[in-house]
């Protein structure tokens, strides 16, 4: 769990970015695209810290620990790799992708846990 108070973190802002991330299509502006993943990066990158805690919490080598760690792994990677420059459908899938684990760190590690 990370501080109800961690700057950058309020619900209603989490969920806002998710919200846009989620109803962006392939002909919304790469601007306005970008712009929307950079805020689920942000929140990305202050809620991952608290799975990672869990993370360590677990006994390494278990199957809850393998699994949990490698899909921090992978958020991480996904968050890194941006939007990228395959086209709009690509990043119109990129989007989306950041907003279903920012989602799945926002339940899991959000402040109200």
């Amino acid at each position: 769990m990370i501080a109800p108070d961690q700057p950058g973190l309020d619900a209603e802002s989490v969920q806002e970015s998710i919200r846009r991330a989620l109803v962006a299509r392939r002909d919304t502006p790469r601007r306005e695209m970008a712009a929307i993943a950079a805020d689920l990066g942000t929140y990305i990158d202050l809620l991952l810290p608290a799975g990672r805690v869990a993370a360590d919490r677990m006994w390494r080598g278990s199957i809850h620990w393998t699994l949990l760690s490698t899909r921090l792994d992978s958020i991480k990677r996904q968050a890194e790799r941006g939007l990228g420059d395959d086209g709009p459908v690509d990043a119109e899938n990129r989007l989306r992708q950041l907003a279903f684990d920012c989602q799945w760190l926002w339940t899991r590690y959000g402040p109200t846990h």
